[in-house]
């Protein structure tokens, strides 16, 4: 983790951590992670996750087209502008498709510290 990104630093703010696929037991994932990347603030970030059963992020074929298109579109405008229109057409597309992707969120209600991996310490919402 950057130094920036540690949670001395975050202040009011709320980090929100994307996950970007689905997983069977949830609870016992998420977990696992806070135990070994914080130790202070376990509370403090939300995760976005996918809709149970969903592919993963990084093989769906219309987000990859979405962000390949509008990277490429990124790159190119700084030549020549008539790709600021590509850009925010596809800018505009990968969001919403992202936003259908990630229906529920998750906070951490309880901690176990002698059983990180416990289930149910986390309540998850729809958005």
């Amino acid at each position: 983790m950057a130094p920036e990104d540690h949670p001395a630093k975050w202040d009011q703010r709320i980090p929100v951590i994307v996950v970007p696929e689905a997983a069977d037991a949830e609870d016992v994932v998420l977990g696992r992670w806070l135990a070994q990347n914080l130790t202070v603030r376990r509370n403090t970030p939300r995760f976005l996750l996918p809709a149970k059963g969903s592919a993963s992020l990084y093989q769906h074929p219309e987000l990859i087209h979405f962000a390949r298109v509008a990277s490429v579109a990124s790159t190119w405008m700084a030549g020549e502008p008539e790709y600021r229109k590509l850009k925010e057409k596809y800018d505009k597309l990968l969001r919403e498709t992202l936003k259908g992707y990630f229906p529920r969120f998750a906070v951490l209600e309880k901690w176990n510290h002698a059983d990180p991996t416990s289930p149910h310490p986390f309540i998850c919402h729809a958005r």
